[in-house]
């Protein structure tokens, strides 16, 4: 059977970034995935989506998770006045730097750069057949969501982008934007993210047909346009 999926979304949720392997093989048995032309996710599904968008296998992916150690995820700074000081103007008890470093390094088994940002994958997509990718945050600063991608932030590293919608509020430090605004994990606003490919730019087909509805919805997918 063929099918015609092009835009695959992983939601948030913890453990769902465990449970989706067993979904992941299914994709990969009935060809799925390599239809698939972007690919999106948020928290715990934005590591999923940046494992499968650089190419690794249902099957590499289930091997990386399963050996993994989220203990060490949780790299407090060994002393309760630091952390405390970070809980209150961080708004996290752990710095989220082994986190961002654990996805720098499988970005750079891919690209060859833990440093890659949405412009360099884009313009590697096609020879290294890698996928669109696409990750939500929660900005604080103007209580919005916002996508990172190629399309919106060409020049942000996808390691930090996706530390981004992994800070988790109360356990990981938000991260803060050159301009100053604070951003933490994008389940807050948008934990699953299904209608981030709803636009018409997006659409792989003309068959559709435009309402005054889908223009009123569209418009608050999420804060994606914002420069």
């Amino acid at each position: 059977m063929s099918y015609n999926f092009r835009n695959l979304v992983f939601e948030g949720g913890g453990v769902k970034g465990i449970a989706y392997l067993g979904a992941l093989e299914v994709l990969a048995e009935r060809e799925i995935i390599s239809g698939i032309k972007k690919i999106g996710g948020t928290s715990a599904g934005a590591i999923n989506a940046i494992l499968l968008g650089l190419g690794f296998t249902s099957k590499e992916t289930k091997d990386i998770l399963w050996s993994l150690d989220f203990n060490d995820f949780m790299d407090d700074s060994w002393g309760i006045v630091r952390d405390t000081e970070r809980l209150i103007d961080e708004f996290g008890w752990y710095k989220g730097d082994y986190f961002r470093d654990w996805i720098g390094k499988l970005i750079k088994e891919k690209t060859g750069n833990s440093e890659s940002t949405f412009a360099d994958i884009e313009a590697m997509k096609d020879k290294r057949n890698f996928k669109s990718l696409y990750f939500m945050g929660t900005n604080l600063s103007t209580s919005f969501s916002e996508v990172f991608s190629a399309e919106h932030t060409p020049r942000i590293c996808v390691a930090d982008a996706v530390r981004i919608s992994m800070s988790i509020p109360l356990f990981f430090a938000a991260k803060r934007s050159v301009r100053g605004d604070v951003y933490i994990d994008g389940g807050v606003l948008a934990n699953y993210p299904v209608k981030l490919f709803d636009r018409k730019k997006y659409l792989s087909s003309k068959n559709y047909t435009e309402t005054k509805y889908y223009k009123a919805i569209n418009s608050q997918i999420a804060n994606s346009e914002r420069p």
